[in-house]
């Protein structure tokens, strides 16, 4: 794993959510078969979530801004693009797991010559 992602909860300033608490009973939106839509699955039965999922994240923030939803589960880094670009919109993340192994990875082949170049290319940046 050279790089591990985090939740965050995209919603607008105005909605009065700052955290996950604050969610109980609401809509939240996620991407069609993301980690954020299993995440939102397995929120539902403690916070009473009314899961919704859509094709594209900008179809998420879209309902956010709509009220269609009250907030919608997003990677960090993609939530941090749309949060810049609309300033309705606000982050918060959500409790970070203590043993999370989730992140992004590149698998090669055993012995292949790309392996020590990519982790070179890796430490460099």
């Amino acid at each position: 794993v050279y790089y591990t992602a985090h939740n965050t909860i995209v919603t607008k300033k105005s909605s009065g959510i700052k955290s996950l608490d604050d969610l109980k009973g609401k809509t939240v939106g996620v991407q069609l078969g993301s980690i954020q839509e299993e995440k939102a699955k397995e929120l539902t039965p403690d916070y009473n979530l009314k899961v919704e999922n859509r094709n594209r994240i900008s179809d998420l923030t879209e309902e956010i801004k709509a009220g269609r939803f009250d907030a919608a589960i997003i990677e960090d880094i993609v939530a941090e693009k749309y949060i810049d670009k609309n300033e309705e919109l606000v982050g918060y993340n959500l409790p970070k797991e203590p043993d999370e192994k989730a992140g992004s990875a590149i698998a090669f082949k055993k012995g292949s010559d790309l392996t020590e170049k990519f982790n070179k290319a890796l430490e460099e940046m």
